[in-house]
């Protein structure tokens, strides 16, 4: 999308996608779960350092942040009824990028637990 001066509206990629696959196991206690998100270049409104006659001062500028490809996967496992192990990776390829200029996005991260249901009927 465009502003009405003609310039591209900042972070907003171009081009962008998104792919998830799962996959079921072990008649269905099983699952696995692949994302796989594509986000192009973008522009967005910067403030770099400047010097003014040795005084500190920051302009505006657009500047381009660089497209990424995040990679996530998560498992489920029932072991037995009512008792499921979990556990996800996000940024799998540990991808440093930026959604606003200045801020990194975490890297890489692990997560891991056990989910419990108690009582009633299962509505799976």
């Amino acid at each position: 999308a465009f502003l009405p001066d003609g310039r591209r509206e900042i972070r907003r990629a171009e081009h962008s996608g998104r792919v998830d696959v799962d996959y079921a196991f072990a008649g269905g206690r099983g699952n696995l779960h692949l994302g796989v998100q594509f986000n192009g270049d973008m522009e967005d409104d910067g403030l770099l350092n400047v010097s003014f006659f040795g005084f500190p001062g920051f302009e505006e500028q657009r500047v381009t942040l660089d497209a990424f490809t995040l990679v996530s996967l998560a498992g489920r496992y029932e072991v037995r009824p009512g008792i499921d192990l979990t556990a996800r990776v996000e940024n799998l390829l540990d991808d440093d990028y930026q959604e606003v200029f200045g801020f990194e996005s975490a890297g890489i991260a692990a997560y891991g637990g056990i989910r419990m249901r108690f009582g009633g009927e299962e509505t799976r």
